[in-house]
């Protein structure tokens, strides 16, 4: 999840207006792994990736080739982002819930390991 959890976003904000800051212990598992997967509600999966890499996290979205990451690098040079976080949003993707993109996203993995943050329990199941 973005809001309240990995941003001091709230409900659906961009993350590129006001001040907003990150949780560093949050962005240091997502830059630490392979891949991150981030669910969010919100519509803004756009500015949250672009919030990201403005912050030093390797972050795109799902479908995005790695020319995005050259154009909007943290000054210039995208060898300087860490990790490889992919931004889904089940709104803009017109999916049900959080639940049908992770079991999605592990049943493609084969063999996957997940790890779940959200600030509501509610958010992390299926209805």
């Amino acid at each position: 999840d973005f809001d309240r959890t990995l941003c001091t976003t709230k409900a659906g904000a961009s993350p590129l207006q006001g001040n907003h800051s990150l949780d560093c212990d949050l962005v240091a598992v997502c830059t630490a792994h392979e891949r991150v997967l981030i669910v969010t509600r919100s519509s803004r999966s756009e500015d949250i990736a672009v919030f990201l890499r403005r912050h030093g996290v390797r972050a795109r979205l799902a479908g995005q080739d790695e020319s995005v990451l050259d154009e909007a690098a943290v000054g210039g040079a995208s060898g300087s982002l860490r990790g490889d976080v992919w931004v889904r949003s089940i709104k803009r993707e017109g999916l049900r819930s959080k639940a049908e993109v992770i079991l999605a996203e592990l049943g493609s993995e084969g063999s996957a390991t997940g790890f779940f943050v959200d600030d509501d329990i509610k958010e992390l199941t299926d209805p």
